[in-house]
């Protein structure tokens, strides 16, 4: 198998929008080692690294800071978001629902995250077998957020839904 040129650049830019990410969130972290998404983001790099320890590591530091910020009521649906961010990416798929349900109520207008937090709402409900709840969660997106990079994996959990059936 032959990867094709344009593949291949793709794959370079990639890398290299890849790194350059993670020397920003270095840089943020340096400069602010308070910075809860600073550290929730380096846990995805750690994750994409295949560090488990280094990403449990971040990740627990990211909940710290957005447990406490959420005690002060800073941003309580954002907050919420990124703690359940954190649950979905442990697989702790109760625990993030938690969060996601928690983080709609206190903010039920559409967010920057709410086509995110929808789709993984439909993931973590399908992962703990409430097929019927995950599905709406999928429509829902498919319905309310049309232009979302997230239609198109919602479409493919609901494919594989009906499959399954």
């Amino acid at each position: 198998f032959k990867i094709g040129y344009t593949t291949e650049q793709k794959l370079k830019q990639a890398k290299a929008e890849f790194e350059q990410a993670r020397s920003s969130v270095e840089a943020l972290l340096k400069e602010n080692t308070g910075d809860a998404r600073g550290h929730f983001m380096k846990g995805l790099m750690m994750m994409q690294d295949k560090d488990v320890v280094k990403a449990r590591e971040q990740f627990s530091k990211a909940k710290e800071i957005f447990s406490y910020l959420y005690e002060k009521n800073y941003k309580p649906a954002t907050t919420l978001f990124y703690l359940g961010e954190i649950e979905y990416k442990r697989g702790h798929f109760k625990n993030a629902l938690a969060f996601y349900k928690n983080s709609i109520q206190k903010y039920p207008k559409n967010t920057f995250f709410t086509a995110e937090l929808l789709y993984h709402t439909g993931y973590s409900l399908q992962k703990i077998g409430q097929k019927e709840a995950a599905k709406k969660s999928y429509l829902k997106i498919i319905n309310d957020f049309p232009d979302s990079i997230f239609v198109k994996y919602a479409k493919k959990r609901i494919e594989n839904l009906e499959k399954t059936k």
